[in-house]
This record gives structure tokens, sequence and C-alpha cells, in this order.
């Protein structure tokens, strides 16, 4: 991995990479000058070369920050799914402690939601 793409972020990479193609279009522009004597136009076209080299860097340093980010987002996501399963097992756990002193069984089913007078009234019977 390049030690270029470890020292800028996604943001600066995108800039550079918006003034590295303006750069190449000014130079892809200068070939189509009269005046150019053969020198000019080996340095023009070794300069194109180096652009399009640095292009391929700062496209690769791009997607590597991006590819970062989604694997940070995949990581925050399993770790609120975890948090929330174990909120769910305490909660259950809870409930059949609870359940437990008062001599009653629970179940995640124990109330029939479609005879609850809110349900009939919004969905009917």
């Amino acid at each position: 991995m390049s030690t270029k793409m470890m020292k800028m972020t996604i943001d600066e990479a995108k800039e550079e990479l918006v003034a590295n193609v303006r750069m190449q279009e000014a130079i892809v522009e200068k070939f189509s000058w009269p005046e150019l004597t053969d020198k000019e136009y080996i340095l023009a076209e070794l300069r194109l070369t180096e652009c399009q080299e640095e292009e391929k860097l700062l496209l690769a340093t791009i997607d590597f920050w991006e590819q970062f980010e989604k694997s940070l987002d995949k990581k925050k996501l399993a770790v609120h799914n975890k948090s929330l399963k174990d909120k769910a097992l305490e909660a259950n756990f809870a409930r059949t402690e609870i359940a437990g002193e008062v001599n009653t069984k629970w179940t995640p089913d124990a109330i029939d939601w479609k005879k609850d007078s809110e349900y009939i009234r919004l969905f009917g019977e």
C-alpha cells in the first residue's frame, strides 16, 4: 500500500483527482498546438503519463477509504444488532423472573393482540 495513500483523506484524494483531471485535459489540449516542438511534445507526453499514474493512485486511495468506511459501518451495525439482542435477552430474563414471582407463565405471545380494543378499533375484527 502506498505511503501517500495513507497520508491523505478521501476528501483530499477527491480534490487532487479533480485537479489531476484538469491538468490532463490541459496537457491533451496542448497536443493540438501547431507551434509545439518535438521536445515540448515529448515533455508533455511524459507529464501526461505521470498524471495518469497519479490518477490511478488517487482512484485507489478513494476506493481504499470507501471500503474502509463500509467495513466500519458493518462493524457498527453488528455491534448495534448485538446490543439489541442482548437487551432483548435481558428483558426476556426479567419477564421470566417476574412471572415466576407471581406464579404465572410468561410467553412472548401471552397477549392476544387481536382481542385488544385498540387493535379492533384500528383493524376491525
